[in-house]
């Protein structure tokens, strides 16, 4: 079957790979809607997953003027390497023009670089496709502000728990059984508070895992998330002793379904466990990890896939903080 969908995709610049995009697209086609169902994505950047989720909704026969939610800050601290990438994906799309450069005050003076204007302009090639409501807010103040049921749901959020939390204590009770939720970047060196959380409310039944997608985990909902599973789950995680059983857990999860790319994606969550063991000043524990997982002669042919993203950890200190921090400030030549 042919993916119509990439043809409209010409000039919209973003992070997500082609194994994501076509789950997206097949996902939101194929999904089981009722009249009230909403369907959210938390960090746009500069739309190209939204493109797709709009196209995908279009295309599902069941669709009955469903909206699309589309929440993100649209802007990022200048000095982050986040604004470095985003700089690179303009210049790509050649919409650095429509960038702006603003000032925010907290407590000090910072400059932030504000894109909520590239995806205006990219919004007017797919609007017509979905009603599409977008929502400029910072994680800390992100809200559902709909009624009805939410069918799937895409975060592509912080990888910092303490911010992630926020979106997920917020938006997951309003989900329903079988909404799909989707964790982009849950592969990742960095992003260990996300495996926790994830195997961590898997564990609490209140999701499925179903496939994965590149980075992406894609989970089906059991039962939604309700205060007492929250409690439960910021009790784990603020007790180290218990949460570092849980990057088995995810291991386990996800060797229990058919993984896409599983020689790349199951040593990403045990990266992320190294990682997190040294925020934790648990090196010895981070060490022996490294150790343990190169005793198994399988992974010895994973070292050069391994390597790239070690040396990411390695050169930020195996600090998420510090991954956000730029080496120098940004020079804008525009």
């Amino acid at each position: 079957m042919k993916n119509h969908y990439l043809e409209d995709l010409e000039g919209i610049p973003g992070f997500s790979d082609v194994a994501e995009e076509k789950m997206l697209f097949q996902k939101t086609e194929s999904l089981n809607l009722s009249t009230n169902d909403v369907v959210i994505e938390i960090g746009t950047l500069f739309g190209r997953t939204t493109s797709i989720i709009a196209q995908g909704l279009r295309s599902n026969p069941k669709y009955k003027c469903n909206i699309l939610y589309a929440y993100d800050s649209f802007v990022c601290d200048i000095t982050s390497s986040s604004a470095n990438n985003m700089l690179v994906l303009a210049k790509k799309g050649n919409v650095v023009d429509y960038i702006k450069v603003i000032r925010r005050v907290r407590g000090k003076v910072y400059k932030m670089l504000d894109y909520e204007n590239v995806f205006k302009h990219y919004l007017k090639t797919y609007d017509n496709l979905c009603t599409i409501k977008t929502a400029k807010t910072e994680l800390t103040d992100i809200n559902p502000y709909f009624s009805g049921s939410i069918a799937l749901i895409r975060f592509n959020i912080s990888k910092n728990y303490e911010e992630s939390k926020l979106a997920l204590f917020r938006f997951l009770p309003k989900t329903r059984i079988n909404t799909i939720v989707i964790f982009s970047d849950f592969f990742n060196q960095w992003s260990a508070a996300l495996v926790l959380t994830v195997a961590i409310l898997v564990d609490r039944g209140c999701f499925t895992i179903n496939s994965s997608a590149g980075s992406s985990l894609i989970c089906n909902v059991i039962k939604p998330a309700d205060d007492s599973d929250f409690i439960y789950l910021d009790l784990i995680m603020q007790d180290p002793d218990k949460c570092i059983n849980f990057f088995e857990s995810a291991i386990k999860f996800c060797k229990e379904i058919k993984l896409d790319q599983p020689e790349n994606q199951l040593p990403k969550i045990t990266l992320a466990k190294i990682q997190w063991l040294y925020s934790k000043e648990r090196f010895s524990g981070a060490r022996d990890t490294m150790v343990e997982f190169f005793k198994n002669g399988k992974n010895a042919s994973l070292v050069e896939t391994l390597l790239p993203p070690y040396l990411d950890l390695l050169g930020n200190g195996f600090s998420v903080t510090q991954m956000y921090k730029a080496d120098k400030k940004i020079s804008i030549d525009f």
